[in-house]
């Protein structure tokens, strides 16, 4: 556990902040986040994106927004923020840039996690 915790905050997270919302159950704050690393919302988002179905894109997203904030995983909540912007705005000149952005972020999530559940 202290080797996630330890990753989480090096790659920028605000970790005290998510133990003070998880009652400082450190254990339940990396359960939650190795349920979060199987979350179906990434591969949706990914397929709708791909489909260019960004109704359903900006809904996965949303949602990734939500619960990254919610872990207060800053770096990959910064960054689904800014697709998250961009769909609501219809901004897609800058999508693909942002959504690499984002994908880039969440490949050092998985990989601070060990890539497992």
């Amino acid at each position: 556990m202290a080797n996630v915790i330890d990753g989480l905050e090096a790659w920028g997270c605000n970790v005290p902040e998510a133990m003070n919302r998880f009652l400082q159950d450190e254990g339940l704050y990396v359960k939650c986040l190795y349920t979060f690393t199987n979350d179906a919302s990434f591969e949706s988002l990914d397929a709708a994106l791909g489909s260019k179905n960004y109704k359903q894109a900006f809904e996965e997203a949303h949602t990734l927004k939500g619960v990254s904030a919610y872990l207060s995983l800053t770096p990959l909540y910064n960054a689904v923020c800014r697709v998250v912007e961009d769909l609501r705005h219809e901004s897609y000149e800058t999508l693909d840039e942002d959504y690499a952005g984002f994908r880039e972020a969440y490949q050092q999530y998985l990989k601070i996690m060990g890539d497992k559940d």
